[in-house]
Formats: structure tokens, C-alpha cells, sequence
């Protein structure tokens, strides 16, 4: 499944870099309102933790970083 959103790493002050992200943020461009994009960015957040975790950017076991998700639509609403 390809993702058509964007995801950033939030930055961690005053921690060594080898640290896992305490956050990571999810953004989605929209050019037209969909009514079901609530459910899709909560989708793609979903998906985006089994990825974190087999990349080893899980701090602790259980602990799964917040993920911020911010939706951008340019266009005309529905």
C-alpha cells in the first residue's frame, strides 16, 4: 500500500541522536475535501507503527511514539 502522506520526526531537545523521537508528525495534502479522510489519516498513522517499530525507532517496548496528524486541504469544500 503506498502512502500519500508525509512523515517528520519530532526533534528531541537536549538528547544524544541516537535516541528514538518521543513524536512524529503525519501530514496529508489534500486538493479536494473527502469526508472519509478522518478514517484514511487514521489508517496511515496505524500503519506507521509497524514500520517504526521493525526500523528499531521504538523507544521501549510498549511505548509507541505520539503521532501528530495534520491534514492540509487547498481546495474547494465539498
Amino acid at each position: 500500500m503506498l502512502l500519500a502522506a508525509h512523515v517528520f520526526s519530532g526533534a528531541r531537545p537536549n538528547a544524544q541522536r541516537s535516541s528514538p523521537s518521543p513524536w512524529r508528525h503525519l501530514v496529508e495534502f489534500q486538493s479536494n475535501a473527502d469526508a472519509w479522510m478522518a478514517l484514511r489519516i487514521m489508517v496511515y498513522a496505524a500503519l506507521l507503527y509497524p514500520d517504526l517499530i521493525k526500523a528499531g525507532e521504538v523507544a521501549a517496548p510498549g511505548r509507541l511514539p505520539a503521532v501528530f496528524r495534520i491534514v492540509i486541504c487547498n481546495g474547494e469544500p465539498a
